[in-house]
């Protein structure tokens, strides 16, 4: 983990997009929860924010950083990753004979909401919600 920024209800935090950042970024979802008194969250939380984040590590490829912003308001907890691939994620049938292909399934199954933007500077995040 290579930056963090600590604005009250949200944090930000930029890694690499290498297989060891999955595990740092989870511990800092669950230290944060811990903080915010989210703890109830934590668990699946840290399971979403390792698929997408997983997801972009493949995706996104090359030395550019990977940003992941949890925050929350009244309402939900919102976990963003963003990336520097415009390839847009797609939940698809997962089958047996395959190694990859369940994290979006498994996105769309745990948070109450989860979407795809793409930004005007080729970049583009992937979030997903959870309600309080």
């Amino acid at each position: 983990m290579d930056a963090y920024d600590w604005r009250g209800r949200r944090i930000m935090v930029l890694v690499l997009p290498e297989p060891q950042s999955v595990g740092s970024v989870r511990h800092t979802v669950k230290a944060v929860l811990r903080f915010w008194k989210l703890t109830r969250l934590s668990e699946i939380a840290e399971l979403l924010t390792s698929e997408l984040v997983t997801n972009a590590i493949q995706h996104a490829g090359g030395e550019q950083w990977i940003k992941v912003t949890v925050w929350h308001d009244q309402q939900s907890l919102s976990i963003d990753v963003r990336d520097r691939s415009t390839i847009v994620p797609r939940s698809r049938q997962a089958t047996s004979d395959r190694e990859n292909g369940r994290g979006l399934l498994l996105v769309e199954h745990l948070s109450d909401s989860w979407a795809c933007r793409i930004h005007p500077d080729g970049t583009k995040t992937v979030s997903c919600r959870l309600n309080l």
